[in-house]
């Protein structure tokens, strides 16, 4: 805080002290904070000027610190759908706000992931450290967008036939015929079938 002291009578001087309590004690040293106090409440600093034959003035000021702003964003990917998981490995960056001077070390963690055809939120946790706080800053996260588009190949599967003579067995067709080679690599196929039976009566 700063405290200007009224103008005495010929050469008295005045001698101001400070305290982060009402109680004391009283020193020199005028208080300084950093950090942002619980739910952005003041931090209450006395003081008392004193000088020969006056009266010693005692007052209270208020320092406050509010949470500063910041927002991170992560970054978009896109891909051809290839049966591997799309990841944006590159860490976040500051995109409104900022780190206060000689701050912003936190370690990100990267969770955002697409495999199958479509997109997702590109997300990611941070781990806080050294001098960087949670507690003094508003964060704001913003997350990029993970895209798998389908591949521009076309696979033609085609069921296979079946005729049996009635033997009292069930009978089930369970096969198709594709070219492997046009599957994206690792990917499998499970038919699932619908359609007509025909059996034919013996005799």
């Amino acid at each position: 805080i700063t405290v200007t002291p009224p103008t005495l009578i010929g050469d008295a001087t005045v001698t101001i002290r400070y305290s982060a309590s009402s109680e004391g004690p009283f020193t020199e040293e005028n208080p300084a904070y950093k950090d942002v106090k619980d739910n952005e409440e003041p931090y209450t600093v006395y003081f008392t000027l004193s000088s020969d034959n006056y009266n010693t003035y005692t007052n209270a000021a208020t320092v406050t610190i509010t949470r500063r702003p910041v927002t991170l964003t992560s970054a978009s990917a896109t891909k051809t759908f290839d049966n591997t998981p799309l990841m944006a490995a590159s860490d976040p960056t500051v995109t409104a706000g900022s780190w206060a001077d000689g701050e912003g070390d936190v370690t990100f963690t990267m969770t955002g992931s697409q495999t199958v055809v479509g997109s997702s939120e590109n997300t990611f946790d941070l781990t806080w450290s050294g001098t960087t706080k949670e507690s003094n800053y508003n964060l704001t996260k913003t997350f990029g967008t993970l895209t798998v588009s389908a591949p521009a190949n076309t696979v033609v599967f085609k069921a296979k036939s079946g005729t049996w003579t009635y033997d009292g067995a069930e009978h089930t067709l369970a096969e198709v015929d594709y070219n492997a080679s046009e599957l994206v690599s690792g990917a499998t196929v499970e038919p699932v079938f619908s359609g007509t039976s025909r059996i034919t009566a013996p005799g």
